[in-house]
C-alpha cells in the first residue's frame, strides 16, 4: 500500500472485526498471563463475571452495529473508558478502536491502540496484524514486517 493510502485491515467487514463482540467475550475469558488472570479471577464471583460478560456483549453489540465509523469509534472509546485496567478486555477493545480510527484514516491515533494493546499482551496476533497493515499503509514497510513475522510465528 502507498503511503497515505486507507489500510485495508485484515479485521474489517463481516471478518473477526464485525465479530468482535464474540471475540471480546472470549478475550474476557483469557488472554492475559495466566498469572494475571488468576489474580483477576479470584477477586470476581461467577455472579460477577457473569455480569462483566453481558456488559462486554452488550456494549461490544452496539459499537459493532454502529450506523458510522465515528458512532463505532465512540462506543469503544466507551468501552475502553468502562474496562480500562481489565487487560483481557482491553486488548480487544483498542484493537477494534484502532480499526474504527484507521478507516477513518486517523492512522496515527489507530497505532496508539494496536502499540497499547501490544505493550498489555505482547504475543496477541490480531494488534500486530492490524498494526502491519497501517505501517504497510504508511510506507513504513519494515516495521510491518516485523510485525507480520511475530504473526507468522504463532
Amino acid at each position: 500500500a502507498s503511503a497515505g493510502k486507507l489500510p485495508q485491515l485484515p479485521l474489517e467487514g463481516t471478518s473477526l472485526h464485525r465479530r468482535g463482540a464474540c471475540f471480546l467475550l472470549g478475550a474476557a475469558l483469557g488472554m492475559a498471563g495466566a498469572r494475571q488472570r488468576a489474580r483477576a479471577e479470584a477477586a470476581l464471583t461467577e455472579e460477577q463475571k457473569m455480569a462483566i460478560l453481558q456488559e462486554v456483549q452488550s456494549m461490544g453489540d452496539i459499537a459493532v452495529n454502529a450506523p458510522t465509523v465515528q458512532e463505532e469509534e465512540a462506543a469503544w472509546t466507551k468501552m475502553l473508558d468502562r474496562f480500562a485496567g481489565l487487560p483481557d478486555i482491553e486488548v480487544r477493545v483498542r484493537c477494534n478502536r484502532g480499526n474504527s480510527l484507521a478507516h477513518q484514516g486517523k492512522l496515527e491515533e489507530a497505532l496508539k491502540d494496536y502499540d497499547r494493546a501490544i505493550e498489555l499482551v505482547p504475543s496477541a496476533a490480531d494488534p500486530h496484524l492490524n498494526r502491519g497493515a497501517v505501517y504497510e499503509s504508511l510506507g513504513r514497510l519494515e516495521e510491518a514486517l516485523k510485525d507480520y513475522d511475530v504473526v507468522l510465528q504463532d
